[in-house]
Order: C-alpha cells, then sequence, then structure tokens
C-alpha cells in the first residue's frame, strides 16, 4: 500500500458530490491542536492530511506500514488501531465461542423440557390445535383398545361354552380364561378356580366310587336334573336378584352330587 504525504496544503472547502473526481481516494485529516499560522522555511510542513486506502483489519495494518510513516503521531494512531483491531478479533473470536456454546446449551435444555412447558410456550392456536389432534388420538386409541378387549372376551366365552359340564357359567368362565391368559388374576379368581376344581373332583369321585346309574339322592325322587331345577327355582325364589345361569351354578356348587348323578344318567 503506498502512502502519500502532502505538505503545505490549504483547504478551502470541502464538499459532498454524488460523483467523486476520484473515488479511489481515502483521505484522513489531522489538525494540530496549537494550529500555527506561520511555519518557519527551515521547519518541515506539517502533515495536513494523508491519501491512502481504506484502513484494512489488522492483518494488513502491518509493522512495516507503521514503520513507514514519518510522523510520530501518525505511528502511535497505526499501532494503536492495529492493536485494537487484534483485541476486537480477539473478542470477536471468544463471543462466537460463547454463542456456540450458548446454542448448544439451549438446546439441551429444549431436549430436557416437559411437553407441558413447551406447550405453554406456542402460540395459543398453535398449542390449541395440537391438544385437539392430541385428544383425537387418544380417543382412537382408546376406542381400539375397548374393541379389542371386547372381541376377545366374545371369543373366549364362546370357547368356554363347550365346557358344559362344568360347574360354571359359559360368560363367568370365558372371563376366568381370558384373565388367566392375560395374566390379570385376582385373589377372588383363585378362589373361584379352586371351586371348580372342588366340585369337578367330587363329580369325578362320585363316578368312580359309586355304581353307574344310581345315587342316593335320587331317594328324593326324579331325575338329577329335575332335582336340579327345583334346587334353582328355590333358589330364585329365595332371593329374586340371582339370574337363571347364576342360580344354575350355585345349585351345583353347593349341591356337587346333583352333577354326579346328572354324568351317571347320562351313561
Amino acid at each position: 500500500m503506498t502512502t502519500n504525504l502532502l505538505y503545505d496544503i490549504n483547504i478551502s472547502e470541502i464538499s459532498l458530490v454524488d460523483r467523486a473526481a476520484n473515488e479511489d481516494a481515502r483521505i484522513i485529516l489531522f489538525k494540530r491542536d496549537d494550529d500555527p499560522m506561520y511555519v518557519a522555511p527551515e521547519m518541515p510542513a506539517p502533515l495536513s492530511y494523508v491519501a491512502t486506502e481504506t484502513p484494512a483489519p489488522s492483518s494488513e495494518v502491518t509493522p512495516e506500514i507503521i514503520a513507514k510513516s514519518d510522523d510520530d503521531e501518525l505511528q502511535g494512531r497505526l499501532t494503536a488501531l492495529s492493536k485494537s483491531l487484534d483485541d476486537l478479533a480477539a473478542e470477536n473470536l471468544r463471543l462466537s465461542a460463547d454463542n456456540t456454546n450458548l446454542t448448544a446449551e439451549i438446546a439441551k435444555r429444549a431436549a430436557l423440557e416437559e411437553p407441558e412447558d413447551v406447550m405453554k410456550g406456542l402460540p395459543e392456536p398453535v398449542a390449541k390445535r395440537i391438544e385437539a389432534i392430541e385428544k383425537r388420538a387418544a380417543d382412537a386409541e382408546l376406542l381400539v383398545k375397548r374393541l379389542t378387549d371386547h372381541a376377545e372376551e366374545t371369543a373366549s366365552i364362546a370357547k368356554a361354552a363347550k365346557y358344559a359340564a362344568i360347574p360354571a357359567t359359559a360368560d363367568d368362565l370365558g372371563k376366568l380364561l381370558l384373565r388367566i391368559r392375560k395374566g390379570m388374576t385376582t385373589p377372588a379368581d383363585a378362589d373361584e378356580v379352586e371351586r371348580i376344581l372342588d366340585a369337578a373332583s367330587a363329580g369325578m369321585a362320585d363316578v368312580v366310587a359309586g355304581p353307574v346309574g344310581k345315587s342316593a339322592d335320587k331317594a328324593s325322587g326324579g331325575t338329577a336334573m329335575d332335582r336340579l331345577d327345583g334346587t334353582v327355582a328355590a333358589l330364585r325364589s329365595a332371593n329374586p336378584d340371582l339370574t337363571q345361569a347364576q342360580a344354575f351354578t350355585k345349585a351345583l356348587a353347593d349341591n356337587p352330587s346333583l352333577y354326579t348323578d346328572y354324568l351317571a344318567e347320562r351313561k
């Protein structure tokens, strides 16, 4: 970069124009504090202005440029300018690093935010629309679950209907089997399984030990089914809230021999 030093000039006017005569020129003006009106001939003329290019970044304000200047004040200013630009470059690097760290921290915190916190930060119309979509999705999921549960229950009850000799209704037995299959049993289910097994075991024992087609309970007269129907009728008369199926199950549970006689009569 070439530096031109101009001496003993007199500037009478500085104008702003649309089109400069020398668009590449860059001029820096320096004014002395004492503003002398007279300069001895033997003294060099003061530096009035320097025509130079636009000050470049610190990488271009080199020590060679500073050394080429004959003016101590200019050298000092150029040295300060160089240092200032270096400081600004260092500060820019630091701020850039801080910005990178801050961006990463914001992303990290956003990932840890609860969905409720994210929703609070959204515009109200957007938040309401998202809530409506989530509600529809939840309702659809609940409906699918209900339909699936109903289909599984219906299938299990249909399978239980083939166990006609078991002292339990197809509805109760089917639901019990479904809970066992899904691992959702309760202590009450264990009691019901135990009751069914006891009744079935007693019936089988009577069939094996007693004479085929005979039963001591027959002394009351009628077939086993007749006596069972009478027992069911008596239970429903005493407790009108019992359904026919509930009364039938209770009759078999309370009178295992009726079930045994029924099996024997079918031989």
